[in-house]
């Protein structure tokens, strides 16, 4: 898809591009980056209601989640040594998986359903919410209810697929995640969205990750943005959107 933007300021040093854009609702100016100029596109122009830039963070998130109990049901007891750690030593290693892999495989078999998802779901985030944990960002969505709305939107098929993936590919598997995750919980539809400048090229990782998620059928493309000029600005959009 192709986006254009009024371009605010391009500051190459620290990398940081600022644009415009006009609130639907009432007609003010706001300055906000690129991508957030993207997310504006996909919850104005292709009804998707909420929008996250984070890149792999969604995903590691959600499919997180529904692990978390797991993840943290130790097979030997010097896995975590350290109130502070946020992990098990083990996790970024192939014996991860492997020694969890009857229970893991279970719960991927368990993920069967809508019900059963949202179910896990909900019971790991009250018996885990806001604890230290580096799988989970218990701030990317703001409420338990807005998460359970993201799952909704893939389906048991997806979710079993990249959950399968997550694991056997535990320690390189977030580079190149795409940048958005955009979604409608109300017609259950879900993207995510890699973006880039109109010169800008996909890396290796990058094409990787956008030819797997075709291949668990999981919708996904690149956003290509365009500047044109402008000088106005007001005030920063946030980074996760709702429409009413």
């Amino acid at each position: 898809v192709e986006v254009t933007g009024c371009l605010l300021a391009n500051d190459a040093r620290m990398g940081k591009v600022t644009y415009t854009i006009q609130d639907p609702n009432d007609g003010s100016i706001q300055f906000c980056t690129v991508e957030q100029l993207a997310i504006n596109h996909y919850r104005t122009k292709e009804d998707y209601t909420y929008g996250i830039h984070s890149e792999g963070a969604v995903i590691r998130t959600l499919i997180g989640l529904l692990f978390l109990d797991l993840i943290y049901t130790l097979p030997t007891p010097d896995l975590l040594i350290d109130i502070f750690q946020t992990e098990p030593l083990d996790f970024h290693t192939d014996a991860f998986y492997k020694s969890r892999q009857n229970q893991i495989d279970e719960r991927i078999s368990q993920l069967n359903s809508e019900e059963n998802i949202q179910e896990i779901a909900e019971k790991n985030w009250n018996m885990y919410n806001l604890t230290m944990s580096s799988v989970v960002n218990w701030e990317l969505f703001p409420t338990k209810s807005t998460l359970l709305s993201a799952l909704k939107c893939l389906t048991s098929e997806q979710i079993q697929s990249i959950s399968t993936y997550t694991f056997v590919h535990n320690r390189a598997i977030w580079k190149g995640f795409p940048d958005l995750f955009v979604w409608n919980p109300i017609i259950k539809k879900c993207k995510f969205v890699e973006v880039k400048s109109h010169n800008d090229r996909l890396s290796y990782h990058q094409i990787v990750w956008l030819d797997t998620l075709v291949e668990f059928k999981i919708d996904c493309e690149v956003c290509k943005v365009s500047a044109i000029g402008s000088k106005k600005s007001l005030q920063r959009t946030p980074s996760t959107i709702e429409l009413d």
